[in-house]
Protein backbone atom coordinates (compact mmCIF):
# COMPACT_ATOMS: atom_id res chain seq x y z
CA UNK A 1 0.00 0.00 0.00
CA UNK A 2 3.06 2.60 0.94
CA UNK A 3 4.82 1.63 -2.96
CA UNK A 4 1.08 2.27 -4.36
CA UNK A 5 0.59 5.44 -2.52
CA UNK A 6 4.07 6.56 -3.39
CA UNK A 7 3.76 5.91 -7.25
CA UNK A 8 0.75 7.50 -7.31
CA UNK A 9 2.17 10.65 -5.73
CA UNK A 10 5.26 10.43 -8.23
CA UNK A 11 2.58 10.00 -11.06
CA UNK A 12 0.59 13.11 -9.92
CA UNK A 13 4.15 14.82 -9.64
CA UNK A 14 5.56 14.24 -12.98
CA UNK A 15 2.18 14.99 -14.89
CA UNK A 16 2.38 18.30 -13.28
CA UNK A 17 5.67 18.81 -13.97
CA UNK A 18 5.05 17.79 -17.64
CA UNK A 19 1.76 19.89 -17.63
CA UNK A 20 3.94 22.90 -16.38
CA UNK A 21 6.64 22.61 -18.71
CA UNK A 22 4.17 22.37 -21.72
CA UNK A 23 2.32 24.66 -21.33
CA UNK A 24 3.83 27.09 -23.02
CA UNK A 25 4.19 25.00 -25.83
CA UNK A 26 0.16 23.81 -25.91
CA UNK A 27 -2.38 26.11 -27.10
CA UNK A 28 -6.15 25.16 -27.12
CA UNK A 29 -8.85 26.02 -29.84
CA UNK A 30 -12.35 25.76 -30.54
CA UNK A 31 -14.30 25.35 -34.32
CA UNK A 32 -17.19 24.75 -35.79
CA UNK A 33 -18.35 25.15 -39.52
CA UNK A 34 -20.35 23.35 -42.54
CA UNK A 35 -19.70 19.41 -43.52
CA UNK A 36 -20.47 18.52 -47.18
CA UNK A 37 -21.01 14.68 -46.74
CA UNK A 38 -21.48 11.96 -48.75
CA UNK A 39 -20.81 7.96 -49.25
CA UNK A 40 -18.66 5.67 -51.39
CA UNK A 41 -19.65 2.03 -51.69
CA UNK A 42 -19.13 -1.35 -53.81
CA UNK A 43 -21.40 -2.67 -56.57
CA UNK A 44 -24.40 -3.35 -56.24
CA UNK A 45 -24.60 -0.58 -53.89
CA UNK A 46 -27.70 0.97 -55.12
CA UNK A 47 -27.84 4.61 -52.60
CA UNK A 48 -24.37 5.42 -53.98
CA UNK A 49 -25.54 5.52 -57.73
CA UNK A 50 -28.91 7.24 -56.82
CA UNK A 51 -27.58 10.12 -53.58
CA UNK A 52 -25.90 12.96 -53.04
CA UNK A 53 -24.08 14.92 -50.66
CA UNK A 54 -25.74 15.96 -48.04
CA UNK A 55 -25.06 19.65 -46.22
CA UNK A 56 -24.57 19.09 -42.32
CA UNK A 57 -22.41 20.55 -39.52
CA UNK A 58 -19.89 20.07 -37.23
CA UNK A 59 -17.97 21.73 -33.81
CA UNK A 60 -15.40 20.91 -31.19
CA UNK A 61 -12.19 21.24 -29.54
CA UNK A 62 -8.79 21.07 -30.19
CA UNK A 63 -5.12 21.38 -28.77
CA UNK A 64 -2.27 22.22 -30.83
CA UNK A 65 1.02 20.69 -28.84
CA UNK A 66 4.35 22.01 -30.39
CA UNK A 67 6.93 19.07 -30.98
CA UNK A 68 9.84 20.72 -33.18
CA UNK A 69 11.34 21.69 -36.34
CA UNK A 70 7.56 23.07 -37.33
CA UNK A 71 6.08 19.51 -36.37
CA UNK A 72 2.96 19.70 -33.98
CA UNK A 73 0.25 17.02 -32.16
CA UNK A 74 -2.98 18.28 -32.89
CA UNK A 75 -5.71 16.07 -30.91
CA UNK A 76 -9.30 17.17 -31.40
CA UNK A 77 -12.92 16.27 -30.22
CA UNK A 78 -15.67 16.77 -31.85
CA UNK A 79 -19.53 16.52 -33.03
CA UNK A 80 -19.79 15.41 -36.90
CA UNK A 81 -22.79 14.61 -38.71
CA UNK A 82 -21.53 12.18 -41.87
CA UNK A 83 -24.71 10.70 -44.29
CA UNK A 84 -26.20 11.17 -47.51
CA UNK A 85 -29.20 12.85 -49.43
CA UNK A 86 -31.41 10.12 -51.60
CA UNK A 87 -32.71 10.70 -55.13
CA UNK A 88 -35.87 10.50 -53.41
CA UNK A 89 -34.84 13.52 -51.20
CA UNK A 90 -34.75 11.26 -48.10
CA UNK A 91 -31.66 12.71 -45.87
CA UNK A 92 -29.57 9.68 -44.04
CA UNK A 93 -28.00 11.25 -40.90
CA UNK A 94 -25.46 9.95 -38.88
CA UNK A 95 -24.51 11.35 -35.90
CA UNK A 96 -20.55 11.18 -35.07
CA UNK A 97 -18.30 12.13 -31.84
CA UNK A 98 -14.89 12.14 -33.80
CA UNK A 99 -11.35 11.80 -32.40
CA UNK A 100 -8.86 12.52 -34.80
CA UNK A 101 -4.82 12.66 -33.84
CA UNK A 102 -3.61 14.69 -36.49
CA UNK A 103 0.15 15.70 -37.32
CA UNK A 104 0.74 19.33 -38.43
CA UNK A 105 3.67 20.78 -40.04
CA UNK A 106 3.47 24.51 -40.04
CA UNK A 107 4.92 26.73 -42.80
CA UNK A 108 7.34 29.51 -41.43
CA UNK A 109 5.64 33.20 -40.81
CA UNK A 110 2.69 32.63 -43.28
CA UNK A 111 -0.26 30.82 -40.86
CA UNK A 112 -0.26 28.46 -42.76
CA UNK A 113 -0.46 24.57 -42.15
CA UNK A 114 -0.54 21.18 -43.60
CA UNK A 115 -1.92 18.05 -41.35
CA UNK A 116 -3.14 14.40 -41.74
CA UNK A 117 -3.95 12.00 -39.45
CA UNK A 118 -5.98 9.10 -38.43
CA UNK A 119 -9.27 9.68 -36.65
CA UNK A 120 -12.07 7.23 -34.69
CA UNK A 121 -15.58 8.07 -34.78
CA UNK A 122 -18.22 6.67 -32.33
CA UNK A 123 -21.91 6.74 -33.93
CA UNK A 124 -24.19 7.92 -31.34
CA UNK A 125 -27.19 8.14 -33.61
CA UNK A 126 -28.15 7.41 -36.84
CA UNK A 127 -31.45 9.07 -38.74
CA UNK A 128 -33.66 8.43 -42.29
CA UNK A 129 -35.58 11.64 -42.80
CA UNK A 130 -38.23 10.68 -45.07
CA UNK A 131 -39.18 13.42 -47.28
CA UNK A 132 -41.69 14.80 -48.77
CA UNK A 133 -43.60 13.85 -45.47
CA UNK A 134 -40.54 15.08 -42.81
CA UNK A 135 -40.91 11.74 -40.85
CA UNK A 136 -37.40 10.84 -39.11
CA UNK A 137 -36.68 7.05 -38.76
CA UNK A 138 -34.28 5.38 -36.00
CA UNK A 139 -31.75 3.45 -38.18
CA UNK A 140 -28.87 3.14 -35.81
CA UNK A 141 -29.17 -0.60 -35.27
CA UNK A 142 -28.10 -1.09 -39.01
CA UNK A 143 -25.28 0.74 -38.99
CA UNK A 144 -21.58 0.09 -36.62
CA UNK A 145 -20.88 1.99 -33.65
CA UNK A 146 -17.11 2.17 -34.60
CA UNK A 147 -15.72 4.13 -37.45
CA UNK A 148 -12.10 4.42 -38.68
CA UNK A 149 -10.88 6.80 -41.01
CA UNK A 150 -7.99 8.89 -42.34
CA UNK A 151 -7.95 13.00 -42.25
CA UNK A 152 -6.21 15.34 -44.29
CA UNK A 153 -6.02 18.93 -44.33
CA UNK A 154 -4.75 22.84 -44.69
CA UNK A 155 -5.46 25.43 -42.64
CA UNK A 156 -4.47 29.31 -42.44
CA UNK A 157 -4.57 31.18 -38.81
CA UNK A 158 -3.45 35.02 -38.06
CA UNK A 159 -1.55 36.14 -34.95
CA UNK A 160 -5.04 37.18 -33.34
CA UNK A 161 -5.83 33.49 -33.44
CA UNK A 162 -9.02 33.43 -36.01
CA UNK A 163 -8.64 30.96 -38.90
CA UNK A 164 -10.02 28.62 -41.30
CA UNK A 165 -8.96 25.27 -42.39
CA UNK A 166 -10.14 22.70 -44.89
CA UNK A 167 -10.30 19.14 -44.84
CA UNK A 168 -11.08 15.73 -46.08
CA UNK A 169 -12.23 12.31 -44.14
CA UNK A 170 -12.05 9.20 -45.94
CA UNK A 171 -13.55 6.19 -44.22
CA UNK A 172 -12.04 3.13 -43.58
CA UNK A 173 -14.70 1.24 -42.62
CA UNK A 174 -17.87 -0.69 -43.95
CA UNK A 175 -20.24 1.31 -42.05
CA UNK A 176 -23.22 -1.03 -42.77
CA UNK A 177 -23.57 -4.08 -40.23
CA UNK A 178 -23.07 -7.55 -42.41
CA UNK A 179 -26.59 -8.69 -40.56
CA UNK A 180 -28.12 -5.85 -42.47
CA UNK A 181 -26.21 -5.41 -45.93
CA UNK A 182 -23.78 -7.33 -47.98
CA UNK A 183 -22.84 -4.24 -49.73
CA UNK A 184 -20.08 -1.84 -48.29
CA UNK A 185 -20.61 1.80 -47.80
CA UNK A 186 -17.76 4.56 -46.03
CA UNK A 187 -18.39 7.94 -45.27
CA UNK A 188 -16.94 10.56 -46.82
CA UNK A 189 -16.53 14.43 -45.60
CA UNK A 190 -15.49 17.66 -46.52
CA UNK A 191 -14.98 19.89 -43.80
CA UNK A 192 -14.51 23.83 -43.76
CA UNK A 193 -14.27 25.31 -40.47
CA UNK A 194 -13.77 28.57 -38.47
CA UNK A 195 -11.84 28.97 -35.35
CA UNK A 196 -10.32 30.57 -32.63
CA UNK A 197 -6.59 29.60 -30.77
CA UNK A 198 -5.56 30.79 -27.97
Amino acid sequence: MPNLKLSSILLLFTFASIKSNAQKNVHWGVFGGVNFASISGSAPFTFQKDSKSNTTYHFGISSEIYLKNNFYLQPELYHSVAGFKSKTGDQFRFYYFNLPILLKYKISHTGLGVFAGPQYGLLTSAIDRIEPMGTSVDIKENYRKNDFSGLFGVEYYTKFGLGISAQYQLGFTNIYKTAYSSDAARNRVFTISIGYRF
